[in-house]
């Protein structure tokens, strides 16, 4: 089972796009996490979509601290003849951590927009 769930804070600004067929919202951004063995802090590459993305995009600011439930992706590219592996963490349940703000959270896939809209609205975690 590929599954992780990791806590951090965001280490640079989320950036959105959006895909070619315009239908998916994509945001990527950092987060830096505490290594439980060592004082090292671990730099982990986060991908979401769709309302959650524009969820953290909106909320989540540098230093924000973040709670992600989601799976771990890799994918190969090729440049100039240089083949690169990327692995990142794709978020399927993000918390943001405000102290001042209620915490609101997203899933990703099976829930309807009107129903994230409706308990965004109410404060509610989605």
């Amino acid at each position: 089972m590929n599954r992780c769930f990791l806590t951090g804070r965001i280490g640079q600004e989320p950036k959105s796009t959006v895909s070619n067929d315009g239908r998916t919202t994509i945001v990527r951004f950092s987060i830096a996490a505490d290594n439980p063995f060592s004082d090292n802090v671990v730099w982990l590459n986060v991908v979401t979509f769709n309302e959650i993305g524009k969820y953290v995009f909106k909320e989540g600011k540098k230093g924000t601290e973040i709670y992600i439930d989601g799976y771990i992706n890799s994918y190969s590219r090729e440049v100039n003849g240089k083949k690169y592996t990327n692995v990142e963490v794709v978020g399927n349940k993000v918390q943001l951590i405000l102290p001042e703000k209620s915490n609101i959270g997203s899933d990703f896939g099976g829930e309807k927009e009107a129903r994230a809209e409706e308990e965004t609205q109410s404060g509610g975690i989605i």
